[in-house]
This record gives structure tokens, sequence and C-alpha cells, in this order.
């Protein structure tokens, strides 16, 4: 038996194989990638001037009491972060930690300390040799610390009369 195929339907199927899709096996391969974030803390420091007010002397030229004066130093820290606050020596002329001066700009000089406490007993500097730094543990919120300054007498010799001052940088650490 013969089967007789017109060209129309020879078209059809020509047609059909070229639009019907091949049969192809699908593959898939992977890639892991690493997704990473650097969590860090952060801490503002602020400070208030601390200042001693009018230095008073005898008649003889001496400093009758101790001055004492304090201001604050303001920190706010990521919580749980722990921190340091260092003092410097202060740009006073001859001034070093342990020994801290206010200058008039000529030379003279007012000795002055600062403390952790206002027993005086610690002085508060960069943690080196006899002087300690304040440490804490952020919150979040502000804290504040005190500093409490202490003008000595005897003063090593009479100031001249003026207007003396020291710049002291505060450093946190975190």
């Amino acid at each position: 038996m013969r089967v007789s195929r017109s060209p129309l339907s020879l078209a059809a199927a020509a047609c059909l194989a070229l639009t019907a899709p091949p049969a192809v096996e699908s593959a898939t391969r992977t890639a892991n990638f690493i997704v990473r974030v650097n969590v860090v803390s952060d801490c503002t420091i602020s400070a208030t001037a601390l200042d001693f007010g009018t230095l008073t002397l005898t008649p003889a030229g001496v400093l009758a009491a101790d001055m004492t004066s304090s201001s604050q130093i303001l920190v706010t820290c990521t919580p749980l972060a722990p921190y340091e606050i260092a003092l410097n020596a202060g740009t006073g002329s001859g001034s070093t930690i342990a020994a801290r001066n206010m200058d008039n700009g000529a030379g003279a000089t007012v000795p002055y300390q600062l403390y952790t406490a206002n027993d005086f007993a610690t002085i508060w500097g960069d943690g080196a040799n006899t002087t300690s730094t304040v440490g804490e543990t952020g919150t979040g919120s502000q804290q504040t610390f005190t500093v409490h300054g202490r003008i000595n007498p005897p003063l090593p010799s009479q100031p001249p009369v003026g207007s003396y001052s020291s710049i002291v940088t505060a450093t946190i650490t975190y």
C-alpha cells in the first residue's frame, strides 16, 4: 500500500519542524558570595571651660589658700563601646602632665593641676607614669565626667598681674 502525501501536508510538517523548540537538556551552575558589613563604634566628646576665677595674692605676694574649680567633659558613645578619656599637658609654657602651667603669653606662668576626683589624689593625664585616664562603657546617651582643677600654694614665684590660660586637649579612644 502506498501512501501519498500532498505537497501541502509536507509543507505543514516542515513548518512545524522549524518552529518546534529543539529538545535540549537544561543545566544549572551555582556560585556563592559573601555579604559583609563592618560595625564600628562611634563617640563624640566636648568640654566646658575650667575657670579658676580671680587669683588674689596676699600683700606679701603669696596665694593664701588652694583655688579649685571644675569643668565637664561630655561623651556620647555607641552602646557597649568601651572608651578611655586622656588629657594632655596643655599649652601653657613649660607644661608637662605632672606639672601643668597656665601662661600669660609673655613667659610668666601659674601652675595648676587636673584631677579625676575632688579628693585631688589622682592626676588626670594620659595614663603614663603616675597619671590616670578615665574610662567607661558607652550607653548611647550622654555621659558627664568632672575634671577637678586646683592651684596649690605656695606659688613658685609671684606672677605678674594679667590673664593666664592653657588649652588642654581631651582625647577619647574607643
